[in-house]
């Protein structure tokens, strides 16, 4: 969820700097015109102008300074087209991702689907009863089995204990017969 949410900050963001992108394309578009209808102007009235002027280095200077100003204008459209193929890219990269995760949670709330019909099936539909009931046959047999060891262990020192007892009375019985005779 909070991937998803993260997916989709990320594709507003990139949304946004794609309409920031073709905003600035559209003042570059609108400057390029201005510029362009300013040139021209100053085309047509260059043989009007030429007629009553001598030739001046200010207009030299002009057409340097519109010449270079028409240069930066089309480097800067070429790099807010660059920016925005690079947005849109991002855009189509995070689509993708969207699609994909889509994909993926469809995939999941499917199978989480077959296998709630598959618990309803006959052989499953007491197998949360059945497995307690393992679970507590289980532990008394482990219960058991530990008793049986605990018995077991007593019963061998009993054993042992009545062992040495009575070895310890045969051999007393058989000193004092032995002694006897």
């Amino acid at each position: 969820m909070h991937e998803r949410m993260q997916v989709e900050m990320a594709h507003q963001q990139e949304a946004r700097e794609v309409q920031d992108a073709l905003t600035l394309r559209a003042k570059l578009a609108t400057l390029s015109t201005h510029l362009s209808h300013t040139l021209s102007l100053l085309f047509e009235l260059q043989p009007a102008l030429s007629h009553t002027m001598p030739p001046s280095p200010t207009l030299a200077v002009v057409r340097r300074h519109v010449h270079e100003e028409d240069r930066r204008a089309q480097q800067q459209v070429r790099e807010v087209e660059r920016r925005v193929q690079e947005a849109t890219q991002r855009c189509e990269m995070t689509r993708s991702q969207i699609d994909r995760s889509a994909g993926q949670l469809q995939a999941l709330k499917t199978q989480r689907l077959q296998q709630e019909r598959d618990l309803q099936e006959p052989k499953y539909r007491n197998v949360e009863r059945e497995w307690t009931e393992a679970q507590i046959k289980m532990k008394t047999l482990q219960m058991a089995n530990e008793d049986m060891l605990k018995y077991r262990d007593a019963l061998e020192n009993v054993l042992l204990n009545y062992h040495s007892v009575k070895m310890q009375s045969l051999n007393a019985t058989m000193r004092e017969l032995w002694q006897r005779t």
